[in-house]
């Protein structure tokens, strides 16, 4: 009893979650509903490829505190943020990034894809913190009609199939982040469903409600687990604002947070991934002095659940309302008994009145010239 006492009041002591990497997905299996986060701690002044100012020991204190047990990246990340994943038994589905605007059907292409795909599998497949691999997250709708709906999806089996064949632990899988202008494709080779899904956009969502989108989704892959890989509001100043792309008061982020995890829940997915951790200040221009200020008119650098105030040379870190929503859902074991079906008639009210400025200048998350 006294060996017990102590390990636990040690585990608090640094930080250690209550669900650890194996108990989340282990032998094929989801053990526990994915609490997820998606992780891309670019500071003020930092481009969509540095990681160099984040405090990782402050941010996965944070993380554990809001009972978030998973984590999700875009691309492969320093092997110190998975190290403090391990440490603080966060498990962790990392992102391999692929060219959205490439040539899908191309030999060279997919050759340049499969040498990614190597250099990350190989390198991260034994750490401890990995559950599974993203390739790939939100495919242009444009070049995908360009090449081709089965070439796009021949495309997507052989990088599966390849990624398999690296890494066949029982306790990894492989998916990706597909969207809703791309639910048409055949997705069902993957071991795990995953959809970016937001409330406001496209507009078939927003006329069939959330709810029953993602019942869609559920019914056409019947056999397999469904992940929301991406979903929240930005709190960006100026936008859209009601639940809307941007604009968003942090109360509003944080019921709309709310409101959507219960819908995944109801929905039977095998959980959510929130958009995101952080405000990042570089979109969208992964290259330019866009990283250098916090745009108020640009909703992609608001979605972040800890706000980052200041300058780009003196800055700070807020927990936002989210935060403690976040915090509150993930850590609550009680499920509603009644779906909400769709979203309120205030909520669709003024999803459709700023539908077609959507529609217009929505600008999808960029890495670069890429949309992340």
């Amino acid at each position: 009893m006294l060996i017990t006492t102590i390990f636990l009041l040690a585990c608090a002591f640094v930080g250690v979650a209550n669900t650890s990497a194996e108990e989340v997905y282990t032998n094929g299996n989801f053990t526990n509903i994915v609490k997820g986060v998606a992780y891309s701690p670019h500071m003020p002044g930092e481009g969509c490829t540095v990681f160099e100012k984040a405090n990782y020991t402050q941010d996965f204190e944070w993380i554990v505190e809001a009972n978030i047990n998973t984590i999700r990246t875009y691309d492969w990340v320093s092997e110190e943020i998975l190290d403090n994943a391990t440490k603080y038994h966060v498990a962790v589905i990392e992102g391999i990034w692929i060219t959205q605007d490439g040539d899908f059907s191309d030999e060279s292409f997919k050759e340049s894809c499969k040498v990614h795909i190597a250099e990350v599998v190989n390198r991260d497949k034994d750490k401890d913190c990995i559950i599974g691999w993203c390739i790939g997250n939100e495919l242009r709708e444009d070049v995908v009609e360009r090449v081709g709906k089965e070439e796009t999806e021949n495309f997507l089996k052989e990088l599966y199939e390849y990624t398999k064949s690296l890494d066949s632990d029982p306790n990894h899988f492989v998916t990706h982040a597909n969207w809703p202008p791309l639910d048409n494709l055949d997705m069902s080779f993957f071991d795990v469903i995953g959809f970016n899904v937001y409330s406001y956009w496209p507009p078939k969502i927003i006329y069939k409600g959330y709810f029953d989108y993602l019942g869609d989704l559920k019914e056409k892959y019947p056999n397999k687990p469904l992940l929301i890989t991406e979903f929240g509001y930005s709190t960006s100043p100026v936008g859209q604002g009601n639940y809307g792309y941007g604009g968003n008061s942090e109360v509003l982020q944080a019921e709309g947070i709310k409101k959507r995890w219960q819908e995944i829940v109801n929905a039977n997915c095998i959980g959510g991934i929130v958009f995101e951790w952080d405000d990042e200040w570089w979109k969208n221009n992964c290259f330019g002095e866009d990283k250098d200020t916090h745009e108020i008119d640009d909703a992609e650098e608001w979605f972040g659940i800890i706000a980052v105030e200041g300058v780009a040379d003196n800055y700070t870190l807020r927990k936002k309302l989210a935060y403690y929503a976040v915090q509150e859902i993930f850590g609550s074991d009680e499920i509603s008994p009644s779906p909400t079906n769709a979203a309120s008639g205030f909520e669709m009210g003024f999803a459709i009145i700023g539908l077609l400025i959507m529609t217009c200048f929505i600008k999808r998350k960029r890495r670069g010239e890429n949309i992340r």
